[in-house]
C-alpha cells in the first residue's frame, strides 16, 4: 500500500513538474512575442514621427514661400 501511494505521489509530482515546465516555456514564448511586438511598435512610432516632421517641414517651406512671394 505504501509503495503504491509513493509511486502515485511521484507520478503526480512528475506531472506537476512537466506542467510547470510547459507553463514556463509558454510564458517565455509569450514574452518573446510581446518583446517583438514592442520593438515593431517602436519602429512604427519612429517612422511616423519622421514622416510627421517631414510633412511639417514641407508645410513650413510652403508657407514661408507664400509669405515672401
Amino acid at each position: 500500500m505504501k509503495n503504491n501511494a509513493r509511486r502515485e505521489a511521484e507520478l503526480i509530482l512528475r506531472e506537476a513538474e512537466l506542467t510547470g515546465e510547459k507553463s514556463v516555456e509558454a510564458a517565455r514564448a509569450e514574452e518573446g512575442k510581446i518583446r517583438a511586438d514592442i520593438m515593431g511598435l517602436k519602429r512604427t512610432r519612429r517612422h511616423l514621427v519622421e514622416e510627421l516632421a517631414a510633412t511639417l517641414e514641407r508645410y513650413h517651406r510652403l508657407l514661408g514661400g507664400e509669405l515672401r512671394g
